[in-house]
């Protein structure tokens, strides 16, 4: 009966999941049984994911911003890692960071009567779990939070189990527990408008939480301009290599909009050869707001216009900013070399 309820589901599910995963894999990397973060780590990587590793040789970086990634901020991260003192800071802010976000002082005192649920048959398994999960992720040296996402059912099941068990708690022959989950409650109400204000709140902009919008936003911008387009990606020499613009969909020749890295006036030649049917322009992230301009080769000069429905070109005033101001007055840009 177990077998026809449970596991037989389970592994029709799991063999679903598998053969899907592994067909996504063949079509990035060639081979079912090579995921593409493999791939990507095998060729820009010196850190390896965990502790037991050893670091990978040093590759040739052809952008200041993936040596300042790889090297700089995620083998030094890496090497103070590989000591006592370094593997407990490391673990300390996993799990810091789990309780900041998945439970939080509200819900805090549930996990007080963790040594009762211990000896509960029902939450015996939920609670291995969860310890099998999180040493799983301590196992990794670099941590997101969304890594233990799989686990938050887990979670949740022993908050409430907490609370259970904190509800019948008696301080005194006082209903101390009753009055403490009662206010857990209240007290995630009342933080819901607070909570509801920091999430609707504009991120500082040029911080890695904008990012996200500011390239969204830009993205939509180019996309009311007719034709297709070639973006090159000019960084400061103080940019943080957290924030990254270069993001491309898989098929990059067919898709409309490209992103490049500013390569130097050779490199970029060579790019916009290649994508010669493209408008071509730059962008500056590091601006305030981010800055985009029609691009020119250094020692080349071009007759900037538009190109309407029929092909006939148009004059334009060159320039788009991503702060919700538009400078381009007709809908798309061409560059033709004299």
């Amino acid at each position: 009966m177990l077998m026809y309820r449970f596991v037989a589901p389970a592994i029709f599910l799991l063999g679903l999941v598998a053969t899907s995963m592994g067909y996504y894999f063949a079509r990035v990397t060639s081979d079912p049984f090579r995921m593409p973060e493999q791939a990507n780590r095998d060729s820009y990587a010196i850190a390896t994911l965990f502790y037991w590793q050893s670091p990978n040789p040093q590759p040739t970086y052809r952008h200041k911003v993936m040596f300042d990634f790889y090297n700089t901020l995620e083998f030094s991260q890496y090497l103070r890692s590989h000591s006592l003192r370094g593997f407990l800071e490391q673990t300390s802010i996993k799990i810091a960071r789990i309780w900041g976000f998945y439970i939080g002082p509200a819900f805090t005192f549930s996990f007080l009567f963790l040594h009762r649920m211990v000896r509960s048959r029902r939450m015996r398994w939920l609670l291995a779990i969860g310890a099998v999960s999180f040493a799983g992720s301590a196992a990794v040296i670099f941590f997101n939070i969304h890594y233990v996402a799989p686990i938050t059912a887990v979670i949740l099941a022993i908050i409430l189990q907490g609370m259970r068990h904190l509800r019948a708690w008696r301080f005194h022959e006082q209903p101390t527990g009753l009055f403490l989950a009662r206010s857990a409650v209240v007290i995630c109400v009342l933080m819901m408008p607070l909570e509801t204000r920091v999430l609707a709140a504009q991120p500082q902009a040029g911080t890695l939480a904008a990012m996200g919008r500011e390239r969204a936003a830009l993205l939509t911008r180019l996309k009311t301009i007719p034709g297709r387009h070639l973006v090159l990606v000019r960084y400061d020499t103080n940019h943080d290599p957290r924030i990254e613009w270069v993001y491309n969909e898989a098929n990059i020749d067919a898709s409309r909009i490209v992103w490049a890295r500013d390569m130097g006036a050779a490199g970029n030649r060579e790019i916009i050869q290649y994508y010669q049917d493209r408008v071509v322009w730059l962008l500056e992230p590091d601006r305030r707001p981010p800055k985009l301009s029609p691009y020119t080769l250094a020692g080349t000069t071009f007759d900037l216009g538009t190109v309407d429905s029929d092909g006939d070109s148009a004059r334009a005033s060159p320039g788009l900013a991503t702060d919700g101001t538009p400078t381009i007055q007709q809908q798309t840009l061409k560059l033709r070399p004299r």
